[in-house]
C-alpha cells in the first residue's frame, strides 16, 4: 500500500534529475535478483487528484538514490499515472526500489482518494495502485 503523508513535498518541473529529497515516499520494495545479467522491470502506477495549485503531479521510480524512472501529469484532476523503466543493477545484492510522489507546489495530493471525499460509500477499492518488481533473466 501507498502512504498517504500529512504534507507533500514539491518538485521541481525543470530539466534537473529528481533526488530523493524531493516529494514524499510513498512506497519502498526491497528486491535481491538472483543473476547479475538479470534487467528488472518496475511497474508502477497510481491514481490521484490534487490541490487547485498543483498544476502537476510527479511520480518518480529509485534504486537505491538513484532515479530510474519519472512521469509527471498535465493538469488532469483526477488523474492515473503509470512509469515503467528497466533497471540493470549488475549485481545478486539485495536492492531498494522506491516510488515517491509530488506536486510542483507543496499542497495536497490524495492518492487512492478525491480532495472531494470518497466515493462509493468509502469503498475506494477502484482507486489502486501497483508497484510490482519483475526479474527479467537474460541468456549470455
Amino acid at each position: 500500500n501507498l502512504s498517504k503523508p500529512d504534507s507533500y513535498g514539491e518538485y521541481s518541473i525543470d530539466n534537473s534529475v529528481p533526488t530523493t529529497s524531493e516529494g514524499y515516499q510513498a512506497c519502498t520494495l526491497i528486491f535481491t535478483p538472483k543473476y547479475t545479467t538479470s534487467k528488472i522491470l518496475i511497474e508502477c502506477s497510481f491514481v490521484y487528484d490534487k490541490y487547485n495549485s498543483n498544476t502537476a503531479v510527479i511520480g518518480a521510480v529509485f534504486r537505491g538514490s538513484t532515479c530510474i524512472g519519472v512521469q509527471t501529469t498535465g493538469d488532469q484532476d483526477p488523474g492515473i499515472i503509470h512509469i515503467y523503466c528497466v533497471d540493470t543493477p549488475n549485481s545478486t545484492s539485495q536492492q531498494t526500489y522506491s516510488l515517491r510522489i509530488g506536486g510542483n507546489t507543496n499542497n495536497s495530493i490524495w492518492v487512492h482518494s478525491r480532495n472531494s471525499g470518497p466515493l462509493f460509500g468509502g469503498n475506494n477499492s477502484i482507486h489502486g495502485s501497483d508497484f510490482i518488481v519483475t526479474e527479467i533473466k537474460q541468456w549470455v
